[in-house]
């Protein structure tokens, strides 16, 4: 063998491989940045740290039913459950992560919650036109189906 050639070998050995984990947790080190898209739905890969082994694989995680990209970025450098795939680690349900996870995924929700609500809540005034409008398209086409029993929800008789 050349020496040029052991020079190739020896940069290749200093380089991070990721190889295929067989662990219950690790810790999330980063996540890729394209969202990818299968008929099953939206996931993202992340590289997930075995301080067991001393390896670095991937992890596949579901952005469609389980985690939002923002929530995944929170968990950076926690300890996550995880289990193994055929090729690759997956990210286990919130509901089956740590305590201390849990809280962190509680505590991310609800504060998208209250950001989220301070932004739709329409102003009082507004929510009464908004209110009005909708009894009354929605008497309008139960006069024009000839459905009055809604309208006496809506608008019942008063009687005195």
């Amino acid at each position: 063998m050349t020496q040029t050639n052991k020079d190739d070998l020896s940069l290749e050995d200093n380089l991070p491989t990721k190889q295929l984990l067989l662990c219950e947790q690790g810790i999330l080190k980063g996540v890729s940045s394209p969202i990818l898209h299968s008929k099953i739905g939206k996931f993202i890969f992340a590289s997930v740290y075995d301080p067991i082994s001393d390896s670095l694989g991937d992890c596949l995680i579901d952005l469609e039913t389980e985690y939002t990209l923002g929530l995944v970025k929170t968990l950076i450098d926690e300890t996550l459950k995880v289990y193994p795939c055929s090729n690759y680690l997956r990210l286990r349900a919130p509901e089956f992560q740590s305590l201390e996870v849990q809280e962190i995924i509680s505590n991310y929700l609800a504060n998208e919650v209250a950001e989220s609500s301070e932004t739709i809540n329409p102003s009082p005034v507004q929510g009464d036109d908004y209110l009005e409008n909708l009894i009354m398209s929605i008497a309008e086409q139960c006069n024009l189906k000839e459905i009055p029993a809604a309208i006496a929800i809506f608008l019942p008789n008063k009687k005195i």
